[in-house]
Parts: C-alpha cells; structure tokens; sequence
C-alpha cells in the first residue's frame, strides 16, 4: 500500500469525540494517524491529508496561511462534520477540498455498531468509481454523496478513498 499519511487537527475537548474514528482509521490504513492540538496553522509543516472538524471558516482558515502554504492546502484538507450541503457546495468550488464527512452521517457512524455498508464522504465521482462506491447524490461539479454496499463503515471507505485519490494525483 501507498504511504497514507494522514492528521486529525482539532481541539483539545474534541480528541475524545474522534478516538473510534482514528482507530478504524489505523486500522484500515495500517498506519499512525497523529493528532495535533490546535488550529489549521499547526499541520502546516505535515505530509499528506489532514482531517478538521469544520467550523465554518474553512475559507478563512486559508485565508489566514501565507499565499505559499495556501497553494497545495486545501486539496488536503477532508472536513468533518460539515453541518449542511450548502455550505458543503461552497467550500468544495471554491477550495476544492479532497473529500468531506457530513456531521449526521458521523454521528450516525459514531453511534452505531460496526457495520457493512458505509455512506456520508462527500468527494470526487471519478475517485468513487475507483473504488467501487456509488454516487448518491451529485452536489456540485465533480463532486457527490458518495456509498459503498462494501466498505466496513466510514473510515474504511474514507482511506480507501484517500488512497485512491492519491494513486490518481501520483499519476497525473
């Protein structure tokens, strides 16, 4: 398998709420997935995706970087917990983020037992097709509501999705 790397950044009272999320992710993707404590400033330094509970102000979040640190960052970036597909199609045209987590389907996953099937990773069609998920719903451009009748929950399909997305990006 590809390097993966990927990095949770969030607050201190958050990391609790994001411990399943990140042991599945390890799980799936074989690898150490740290947290950083902070805002979007302190994975500036790091390699691969970054994970970020969404706030909102993802779009000042950048802003905030210098112009050099901004060019690559938010193809990064995977939102979670986005509240509403609206602000979702925003952010995904504007910055074109990688992939994003909607918050009801993460609290839904949070809430229930390991299962087959996953849904709620808002990304690329063409990276959903590679990976054998459906799109359930087109939203903006390339983007859509992504679903896997095979994918073991949602991180499961996340790194597949991000290894993917990787794969394509290392041949362009």
């Amino acid at each position: 398998m590809t390097s993966l790397p990927i990095t949770l950044v969030c607050a201190d009272t958050e990391v609790a709420r994001y411990a399943r999320f990140l042991a599945e992710l390890r799980q799936y993707s074989g690898q150490d997935v740290p947290v950083l404590v902070g805002t979007l400033e302190v994975a500036l330094d790091t390699d691969g995706f970054i994970l970020l509970p969404f706030t909102g102000a993802l779009q000042q979040a950048l802003t905030d970087c210098l112009p050099a640190q901004r060019a690559g960052l938010a193809a990064r970036l995977v939102p979670l917990g986005v509240g509403s597909i609206d602000p979702l199609d925003e952010t995904t045209d504007i910055i074109a983020v990688a992939a994003a987590i909607d918050e009801p389907s993460l609290q839904r996953w949070q809430s229930g037992a390991p299962s087959a099937g996953a849904w709620g990773l808002y990304g690329r069609h063409d990276i959903g097709d590679i990976i054998g998920a459906g799109c359930f719903k087109p939203y903006s451009g390339s983007y859509c509501s992504l679903f896997s009748a095979v994918h073991l929950g949602l991180p499961h399909l996340l790194v597949d999705y991000l290894s993917a997305l990787t794969q394509t990006m290392l041949n362009a």
